[in-house]
Order: structure tokens, then sequence, then C-alpha cells
């Protein structure tokens, strides 16, 4: 992926089955969601958008093999809950992953401030028991 404007990405197209599932849907409709994941620091993005094949031009030589590149122009971009992601490596699941009695700790993305108002009540109240809520910019995903 790179970043070619404030809200347009582009990605290259490699060989895979040679069912053009991917190319196929956008021939279909240019509707897409691209979900990024961290799995260092459990974090996901969402980026919701209108994708386009580019035509053939030097874009493709700037990645060896690619058969095609793709242009996301992204409508939308916001944080993904990232709490049931299982780090790299680790030896364990995600401590969100409800245990046995189905308990799991409150998640931190739910003290966004700018998703506070939209929560229910008895998460607004979690929220205040845990210090209130956070600035986008503080949250670094789910511990």
């Amino acid at each position: 992926m790179r970043l070619i404007g404030a809200n347009e990405l582009i990605f290259p197209v490699y060989d895979g089955n040679g069912m053009y599932l991917s190319l196929g849907n956008l021939a279909t409709t240019r509707n897409v969601g691209l979900l990024f994941i961290d799995f260092q620091m459990p974090r996901r993005l969402r980026v919701q958008g209108s994708a386009r094949i580019l035509p053939q031009s030097g874009l493709t030589n700037d990645y060896p093999g690619a058969q095609h590149v793709v242009s996301v122009l992204a409508a939308s971009i916001y944080v993904n809950c990232g709490r049931y992601i299982h780090r790299t490596g680790a030896l364990s699941y995600s401590p969100h992953v409800p245990d046995a009695a189905g308990r799991q700790p409150f998640p931190l993305w739910k003290r966004i401030d700018k998703i506070a108002d939209s929560l229910n009540e008895k998460d607004q109240r979690e929220v205040a028991k845990a210090g209130g809520p956070i600035e986008l910019e503080s949250y670094r995903g789910e511990e």
C-alpha cells in the first residue's frame, strides 16, 4: 500500500490463483472495505471507499511483477476495535477473548472521546469508572 494523496492509496495486484475474484468484484462494484491489522500493537484501521483499476502506466513499473495497480479513494477512515487480535508470536490469546466465565477487560476504544456519546449507559458508566474519555490521538490499541 502506498498513500498518494490525503485520501487516496494504491496497491499492486499480483498473480494469484487466476480466478481474478478481487478484480472481478471491482468490475461489478467499486465499493471496497479495507482492514489494516497491526499484530504487534493490537489495533486495526478500517478504510471504506471506492476503487478502480488504473490503466497500465509507470505505476506498474514501481511494483515488479504486478499485473495491475488499484487506486482506492477513501470516503471514511476510522479505528476498528483490535481487542481480539492475537499478537504475532504470542503464546496466549488476546486478553479480550472472554474467559470461561465470560469475563473480559473493558475495551479501551470505548473511551475514545469522539464516540463517547454513542455508547449505551452501562458503557458510559464504565468509561467514567476508567477515568473518563481519552482523545483519539491517545488511543494506541488494546493491550
